[in-house]
């Protein structure tokens, strides 16, 4: 877990970056749409082949946030997708 957490802070420093900016580059945006979308497969791959051993909660929790990324990932896809409208 820590090595996750650690991996967060420098995307969590970027898409504070990203949000103080007026307007982003589109490749910015879709890399951010990857990477949260890469988050999520990699989530259930790890729950579904068995690379660690969990507890029910923490299957439970890793779906969860699975699921909470998953719809970010879809709802900056959306905004992506009207913007260029």
């Amino acid at each position: 877990l820590l090595g996750a957490g650690l991996s967060l802070l420098p995307f969590a420093a970027a898409v504070a970056f990203m949000a103080s900016r007026a307007r982003l580059p589109r490749a910015a945006l879709v890399g951010l749409v990857v990477l949260n979308a890469l988050w999520v497969i990699e989530s259930v791959a790890l729950i579904a082949g068995g690379f660690v051993a969990a507890t029910t909660l923490g299957v439970v929790f890793v779906l969860a946030q699975a699921a909470a990324v998953g719809l970010f990932a879809e709802l900056q896809w959306i905004g992506l997708r009207r913007a260029a409208a």
